[in-house]
């Protein structure tokens, strides 16, 4: 869950929102167990694929996520990231785009270089939405 803000009316409200809506991990083995049947199971759209396989996460990548959980399962970003690290937004509009962290521009806000139509642009976004690239 990542913590973001809905706007009803004229009013702000803090939400928590889900960082991957609608999807599930699965751990598989692919070469030995049938996971074609995963798109059978009730609510699910289909395994992200690139080709003809199913597309595998890094190694540790879930167990790093439940890691970073806080309390009602709000994830808190290690706060290791400095200026000119390569990062990866996660959630809101410019989900997956990478750049290059600049440094602070407010409390919670950051500034990142992401490259948008061919040429880098300037963002401020907020810290916890970023993870190292």
């Amino acid at each position: 869950m990542w913590r973001g803000a809905k706007r009803p009316g004229r009013q702000v409200q803090a939400t928590l929102s889900p960082l991957f809506p609608s999807y599930v991990f699965v751990k598989l083995d692919l070469d030995v167990q049938r996971w074609r049947s995963v798109n059978g199971t009730i609510g699910c759209v289909g395994l992200v694929s690139f080709g003809a396989r199913p597309a595998a996460l890094p190694t540790g990548f879930v167990e790093a996520m439940t890691d970073w959980c806080i309390a009602d399962g709000e994830i808190a970003y290690p706060g290791d990231l400095a200026a000119g690290d390569r990062v990866r937004v996660v959630g809101g509009t410019l989900d997956s785009f990478c750049g290059t962290l600049i440094g602070r521009s407010g409390a919670e806000r950051v500034a990142v270089l992401i490259e948008l139509m061919n040429r880098e642009m300037r963002v401020e976004i907020a810290a916890a939405r970023l993870i190292a690239a």
